[in-house]
């Protein structure tokens, strides 16, 4: 399988342009994170948690463990195993995260239980 070849490392001129258009929503939805996780009740954030989760204890991993803990968290493990087995690993990722709202948007999270 031969992998295309691309100008920005992985990355070609438009999936840089692509993921540097969406900068502006990834900012908007890094600032709705806090106000809407204070105007969600104890009760919904508890039923979004397991019981005996701690948060800390994820703060200590490295960033890329972190975010493969938010991929297995959100149930895209399988998904994003098929991307990385594909001819371009990087457009088949984009395109996985572009046309799932579940990971497109964060209050998505809030409002699926």
């Amino acid at each position: 399988m031969e992998k295309p070849e691309k100008e920005y490392g992985k990355l070609s001129l438009d999936q840089f342009k692509s993921l540097t258009n969406e900068l502006p929503e990834i900012r908007n939805q890094m600032q709705e994170l806090p106000k809407l996780i204070q105007s969600t009740s104890k009760d919904k954030i508890n039923e979004i948690l397991d019981r005996g989760f701690y948060w800390a204890n994820v703060y200590e991993f490295p960033f890329h463990e972190q975010l493969a803990l938010l991929i297995c968290a959100l149930g895209r493990a399988t998904k994003l195993h098929e991307a990385a087995l594909s001819n371009d690993p990087t457009q088949a990722a984009i395109d996985m995260f572009k046309n799932d709202e579940g990971i497109g948007k964060i209050n998505h999270l809030f409002h699926k239980f």
